[in-house]
């Protein structure tokens, strides 16, 4: 038989055991065992040391319960290598019969199918719903009584470490901070690994509250600091949100929100901070849900408008170009910030939508405007994550008859960022077919110098940030005129950004370092008729004589 066997008398004396049942609870030979009590077995089991005494005990205790009817099974462990399933049926003459089989695979199997579904397969961390479970019992265990507090943290940047490393770095480093964060908390705190690079913690059992504040923004600053991952090293700050409440109001989905709501407020006053959550919070975000609703709408129903701010020749004489640039007033609020609803737009999904509507309205308005003029539109990461953008601005071109080489589209270095290969494929359809493609914001991201040459661009506009003080600052001079004979090396078109000054515009022109200024010191963003007639104004200029001095005559 594969199985064991033991039958038993009235007595529990054992009256035959099979080969199989000797070697499995290794009792040795089973002619010796004729007419022994099952007790007397396991003891003689215990002096061989195969079972420890109370565990013994435990084992007669399982086996009585079977045999006396109490559960039909009895899955009984004898060491971490041994795992044993018994049945039992009683004999018309009185007296059981045990039968036994190694389930010892089988439970290994479910302890690993157990893991896999409970732990995070990365990190080794309790996944979402298991943090669940371990949160409720420790809720239950506490009787529910004190404060209990939630944390989520999120690690900064990670994902430029995913772009300029490889995702498998990226794995590791997530590993280590995880052994880090099971360190830090101990029993402490539960400690899970929410998606991505989040992890979300509960602390519990507190009556001071102060207290559990400062466990709580310990923890996040033992956080922080250098992390080692296959070979690199990488100094990591994480960015936290939590919320401290008592046990009776403790509802783990309002815990989430609130704590998601305080990260959110560490990430826009600054990155690697903590911030508990406030009662203004909710309003903050019902709020930025009315507005998401509001944009959607406006969208739909032609509420967007569009404004072009020109960049001129260096010497002020010539338009040469106009950004576009999305507006939209609100009913309610009036004029909402474009960094304000553009990231909106990102969040729920529609600026695809704001980019179609920029590019067909910029694409007629340009139409109107002397034919030496170019219109600029810019483009999202959400733009370049598929080849979708190309039969659009194909198909918009063809649409409104627009010239190719008058439209240049922008794209910032974070677009560049996310799947290289496949936004350097894209552009270069986009500039085969006559499109002029420009580097926005360039000089304020990561690896800005790469990108010039592995990417298919025409016109590096450097950022605002270059300019400001470069009167007084002679360093940020430097790096302007740096990065200016870097791109001429390469064949680039320099368009300055964010001249506001006339000593700005001196300084630039006296070392020649841009072909077009952008910024208020020649003009702010106006409405496509202003382009018009500003053009028309600088070409009466330009056709109108200078005056002779007549003692020069």
């Amino acid at each position: 038989m594969p199985h064991g066997l033991f039958m038993l008398d009235a007595d529990n004396r054992i009256l035959v055991a099979n080969r199989r049942a000797c070697e499995l609870l290794n009792l040795g030979d089973r002619e010796r065992l004729k007419d022994c009590h099952l007790d007397a077995v396991l003891r003689y089991g215990v002096r061989h040391t195969f079972l420890e005494q109370d565990q013994a005990k435990q084992v007669l205790k399982q086996l009585d319960q079977l045999m006396q009817g109490m559960q039909s099974r009895a899955l009984i462990p004898f060491s971490d290598d041994l795992f044993l399933e018994f049945s039992a049926s009683r004999r018309a003459s009185g007296g059981i019969v045990l039968i036994f089989e190694d389930v010892t695979a089988r439970v290994r199997a479910e302890k690993k199918i157990l893991q896999m579904v409970r732990f995070d397969t990365l990190t080794g961390l309790p996944n979402r719903d298991y943090f669940g479970e371990l949160v409720s019992n420790a809720l239950v265990d506490q009787n529910r009584t004190g404060l209990t507090g939630f944390m989520v943290l999120d690690v900064a940047e990670f994902k430029h470490v995913n772009d300029t490393r490889g995702h498998v770095v990226g794995d590791r480093l997530l590993c280590a901070i995880s052994e880090r964060l099971k360190k830090v908390t101990g029993d402490k705190a539960i400690a899970a690994r929410l998606m991505g690079d989040e992890f979300v913690l509960f602390f519990s059992s507190e009556s001071n509250r102060r207290v559990l504040e400062e466990r709580m923004r310990a923890v996040h600053a033992q956080m922080r600091g250098i992390y080692l991952a296959s070979g690199f090293t990488f100094n990591i700050s994480m960015s936290a949100g939590y919320v401290i409440v008592d046990s009776t109001d403790f509802r783990l989905e309002d815990m989430q929100i609130k704590a998601d709501l305080a990260l959110f407020e560490s990430k826009s006053r600054e990155r690697g901070s903590c911030t508990a959550f406030e009662a203004e919070m909710d309003a903050n975000y019902l709020d930025r849900q009315k507005l998401k609703t509001d944009l959607r709408e406006a969208i739909e129903t032609g509420g967007l408008s569009v404004a072009y701010q020109p960049m001129f020749l260096a010497d002020g004489s010539r338009i040469e170009c106009c950004e576009a640039l999305a507006r939209w007033t609100h009913r309610e609020r009036g004029p909402v910030p474009p960094d304000v609803f553009i990231q909106l737009a990102e969040e729920i999904g529609v600026v695809s939508n704001i980019t179609k509507f920029m590019l067909r309205q910029a694409c007629i308005d340009c139409l109107k405007w002397p034919k030496h003029i170019a219109v600029s539109v810019n483009l999202s990461v959400l733009d370049l994550r598929n080849g979708e953008i190309i039969p659009i601005v194909t198909d918009i071109l063809s649409e409104t008859g627009l010239e190719p080489c008058r439209l240049h589209l922008e794209v910032t270095e974070s677009c560049l960022m996310e799947e290289a290969a496949k936004v350097q494929t894209i552009l270069q359809e986009l500039r085969a077919r006559g499109i002029t493609i420009a580097i926005d914001d360039f000089g304020t991201g990561y690896s800005s110098l790469s990108y010039l040459d592995a990417l298919p661009l025409d016109i590096i506009k450097i950022d605002r940030s270059f300019v400001r003080n470069i009167r007084e600052d002679a360093r940020r001079f430097k790096l302007l005129r740096g990065m200016v004979n870097l791109s001429r090396e390469l064949g680039l078109k320099i368009v300055i950004e964010g001249v506001e000054t006339n000593d700005q515009l001196a300084l630039i022109n006296q070392y020649k370092c841009a072909d077009l200024i952008q910024g208020y010191v020649f003009a702010a963003p106006m409405p496509s008729l202003a382009i018009e007639s500003l053009s028309d104004t600088l070409l009466k200029k330009l056709s109108v004589p200078k005056r002779r001095n007549r003692r020069t005559a």
